[in-house]
């Protein structure tokens, strides 16, 4: 008899707890944590080393290690005939041509730019709404920017996935993009940073969010390089750019005058140590990621640490030192990266020995570590 009172209880449960949109978009809180995820996502992205790896360390002035420098099929023509070829398209640097990671950051600032501009404004302070969607308009358009420099022609997919529906056809194969223009690439790019700035105020110096938060200053640092980059391709193209130039020259003036920003003193080790610490006067945007709010990333092969920083030995062991493959200057190009030194103070401030003769690898693999 008491069965039918039990059961109905046991198959209605009130769910609390499970999220999906129909649900979760209801406060001002859900969309705060909506756009911090973009953060996140962005910033796992960018910890792996790759940004530094095609830029930095692609220019040849780099050494690597014991190993004598960043992988050379990063110079060699692709080997397509041949998968076991040294100087295949693939293999050690395959990930470089996987953009997945991107298109991650993009997808779920969709989803938040498409939910937070239907929730009702009263849910939010005064001002809120708009700034967390400036915020959000930045992030994707700081990623399609990336994508842009990276390769080009690439899918521009600027909605929110929902449903099956929209990737997959009704006889059940794949929605495929064409990839875009670079030129509409970068047009999306203006188009999402202007919107950002109409949406965001300059930061304050004096605020936790300073420089690690998308402000107007930084979303016109944005669009300055963007016009740049534009200004590029239709010169390529062959097209006139001068506007561009134009425009880039004016917002990029715009933060140096209101964005209330000022270049840190490089007086000293400490000083420069501090301005790496992030949220210096120079933070026009920088990723946070500190070991004090719990967060912590490896620092392994992939890692960006891992190729710049000296990382100390385990357990004290010198023969464990794990700096073997952190990047260097060798001696005879540091007159193409510092011509004026020793009058550039940057040289000795920005390197651990820069005086240094030394113009080979370095090996920390003996118990003597060399000189580097």
């Amino acid at each position: 008899m008491l069965l039918p009172a039990c059961k109905k209880d046991f198959l209605s449960p009130k769910q609390v707890d499970l999220v999906y949109n129909e649900v979760y978009w209801s406060s001002q809180n859900d969309a705060e944590k909506a756009v911090l995820g973009i953060y996140s996502l962005y910033r796992a992205l960018m910890v792996n080393g790759q940004m530094y790896n095609r830029g930095d360390a692609t220019t040849g002035l780099f050494n690597t290690g014991w190993n004598g420098g960043s992988d050379a099929n990063f110079y060699l023509p692709g080997n397509f005939s041949d998968p076991n070829s040294t100087q295949r398209s693939w293999g050690s640097i395959e990930s470089y041509a996987d953009w997945q990671e991107f298109y991650k950051v993009i997808a779920h600032a969709n989803l938040v730019i498409a939910h937070i501009k239907t929730m009702p404004d009263n849910l939010f302070d005064a001002g809120k709404k708009g700034s967390l969607l400036g915020e959000a308009y930045f992030l994707r358009a700081l990623t399609y920017y990336n994508i842009a420099c990276i390769w080009g022609n690439a899918p521009l997919i600027d909605e929110a996935i929902e449903s099956s529906v929209q990737v997959i056809n009704a006889d059940n194969t794949l929605v495929n993009r064409a990839r875009s223009s670079d030129i509409e690439i970068m047009d999306s790019v203006l188009s999402d940073a202007r919107k950002a700035i109409g949406m965001l105020n300059y930061g304050d110096p004096a605020s936790p969010d300073w420089g690690i938060r998308a402000n107007k200053g930084s979303a016109l640092a944005l669009t300055g390089y963007a016009e740049v980059w534009t200004a590029f391709l239709k010169k390529r193209n062959g097209q006139p750019n001068n506007a561009d130039i134009a425009n880039a020259v004016k917002v990029l003036e715009d933060v140096v005058t209101n964005g209330r920003y000022s270049l840190a003193g490089y007086t000293s080790e400490s000083a420069v140590k501090d301005m790496y610490n992030g949220q210096s006067s120079e933070s026009v945007f920088e990723l946070n990621i500190s070991s004090s709010q719990g967060e912590s990333y490896r620092v392994d092969n992939g890692g960006v640490e891992f190729l710049t920083c000296e990382v100390a030995p385990l357990d004290s062991d010198a023969t464990q030192n794990r700096a073997s493959d952190i990047n260097f200057v060798p001696y005879s190009n540091k007159q193409y990266i510092y011509p004026e030194y020793p009058a550039d103070a940057r040289a000795n401030l920005f390197f651990a020995a820069w005086d240094s003769p030394y113009n080979e690898p370095f090996s920390d693999v003996s118990a003597v570590a060399t000189d580097r």
